[in-house]
């Protein structure tokens, strides 16, 4: 594993998925919970298979994009950063999901924090995204715990479950990262 790409915090660490993180990984995401809160392209049920071919996949990117969240020497979840292109190469979106016994413990929120440093100071980015679906309230606490704002919702922007949805667009500046202290500090 690549020491340069770990970061830690209070709660939790990220750092780049391996193939020991299969099993957790694949065990935590079959989850129609997590399903239901995660784009349709996530797969469900979640199978070892799906855990492999996901980590083999990732493992090729460089700089890393994908990490797992680690809690307590487990990988309990994954942290996602997707830069854009072109003109937009300044900016990326985050997604991720943390598996339901970990859920309302601040475990995502140090995650997201982690990644922001991650996308300002490695990726220099200007500006990172993130996406939750209206009625995922903890996601929006945990992006707006972290330093990110509400910028305006989508209504009726997609369709989970057969039912639409409004999708809440939230943000983060590298200079309001900067300016409120959110600096981290990798020791």
């Amino acid at each position: 594993m690549n020491s340069k790409f770990v970061f830690k915090a209070e709660k939790c660490l990220i750092r780049a998925l391996n193939f020991d993180d299969v099993k957790s990984i694949s065990e935590l995401a079959d989850n129609k919970k997590i399903w239901d809160n995660v784009s349709d392209e996530f797969p469900h049920p979640y199978t070892d298979i799906h855990g492999l071919e996901f980590v083999k996949a990732v493992s090729k990117i460089s700089p890393p994009l994908h990490f797992a969240i680690e809690f307590e020497n487990q990988a309990i979840g994954v942290i996602s950063i997707e830069p854009r292109k072109g003109m937009h190469r300044i900016k990326a979106e985050i997604g991720y999901w943390i598996g339901e016994p970990f859920w309302g413990k601040g475990i995502s929120t140090d995650a997201i924090k982690l990644i922001l440093h991650y996308g300002f100071n490695y990726l220099n980015l200007e500006k990172i995204e993130a996406r939750t679906f209206e009625y995922n309230k903890a996601s929006e606490k945990a992006l707006l715990n972290a330093g990110f704002r509400n910028i305006c919702i989508f209504h009726n922007d997609a369709l989970k479950n057969n039912r639409l949805i409004d999708i809440n667009y939230l943000a983060i500046l590298k200079e309001e990262y900067l300016n409120n202290n959110l600096i981290y500090n990798n020791q």
